[in-house]
């Protein structure tokens, strides 16, 4: 994360002229050779809000807060610097982010106060895209029930209905896939 943050420092006026005007920025992390953890903590704060708040009218308490749990997770970190992460600041604050590992689309969470912007999708997106210079045929994810008709929208389809457990509980979540060829 220090070597980020001085890379921005020593070019913060080159980085305010180029983003002037605009309302959303996606950043990529772990093109400088680094691991991209610098913002672990405020993507383990979103990803926490997410699910806690939109996930109310899917799950119950205890099975949002197992879920959520993973943000506590030790490794949570060094998850996010698996694969490609994405991640959009909505007025200079961390909106959402979205991850790919190889063919799965691991991560896609916006927090409750940017929710139906666009920017899981603009998230989305930039993954598809991706994938698609990386040669990948096919996307795959494991989406909850709350995300289940966004990713139908995407062009996904289900496979199957899983359940999964987090710290004891028990989760209902979908088995997707997309064509990209």
């Amino acid at each position: 994360p220090e070597i980020g943050r001085q890379a921005a420092e020593d070019h913060r006026a080159e980085i305010e002229e180029a983003l002037e005007g605009s309302d959303m920025v996606f950043i990529t992390a772990g093109e400088g050779g680094g691991t991209g953890t610098g913002d672990a903590a405020a993507l383990a704060r979103v990803f926490r809000n997410a699910i806690l708040v939109t996930a109310a009218d899917h799950y119950d308490g205890d099975q949002r807060r197992a879920w959520s749990a993973a943000a506590d997770d030790p490794a949570f970190p060094a998850d996010l610097a698996k694969g490609l992460t994405m991640v959009a600041e909505w007025q200079q604050e961390t909106a959402g982010f979205a991850q790919l590992v190889d063919d799965r689309i691991t991560l896609i969470y916006v927090h409750p106060d940017t929710a139906r912007l666009g920017i899981a999708t603009l998230l989305y997106q930039h993954l598809e895209d991706e994938a698609r210079i990386q040669g990948r045929e096919r996307l795959v994810t494991e989406a909850s029930q709350v995300a289940h008709d966004f990713f139908l929208f995407l062009g996904f389809q289900p496979d199957a209905e899983e359940t999964v457990e987090r710290d004891g509980v028990t989760l209902s979540r979908w088995r997707m896939h997309k064509p990209l060829i």
